[in-house]
Order: C-alpha cells, then sequence, then structure tokens
C-alpha cells in the first residue's frame, strides 16, 4: 500500500524541492519531475521521495484531520 503524505514547498532548487509535513514539520527532500509549475509555498502529495501532485488548503486540512483520527492514532 502507498500512503501519500500532505506537504508544502519551502524552497526549490532545479527539479527538487525541500518540503515540510503539515502534520508532524518534518523538512526532507524531493523530486518534482512529475509536477508541472511547483512553487514555494504550493502544497503537494508526497509519496516517498516524489511530489506527485499539488492540492489546495483544504484538501491539506481534510488529510490531516483524516490522518489523525484513524485508529492507528488513537
Amino acid at each position: 500500500m502507498c500512503l501519500t503524505a500532505p506537504a508544502k514547498i519551502i524552497s526549490i532548487s532545479g527539479q527538487s524541492a525541500v518540503v515540510r509535513t503539515a502534520r508532524n514539520n518534518i523538512e526532507r527532500q524531493v523530486l518534482l519531475s512529475l509536477v508541472e509549475n511547483a512553487q514555494v509555498g504550493d502544497w503537494l502529495l508526497v509519496n516517498g521521495e516524489m511530489a506527485v501532485e499539488k492540492i489546495d488548503e483544504a484538501q491539506v486540512q481534510e488529510l490531516v484531520k483524516l490522518l489523525t483520527t484513524s485508529p492507528e492514532n488513537k
């Protein structure tokens, strides 16, 4: 099973970006080759070391809510 997690772009260098995860504020580097026109401040869905899709703030809030209310987190 693959799980994507929301993360916000902090900086961009070439085809990679440093992102900060929405749930636990961990910074990490991801590849941007699947996401067009990514900019600092954009929210992404990240799977492993790859950004797979841009999402909006409302989607981020919904995903964080779902992740924090799952049975594994109780």
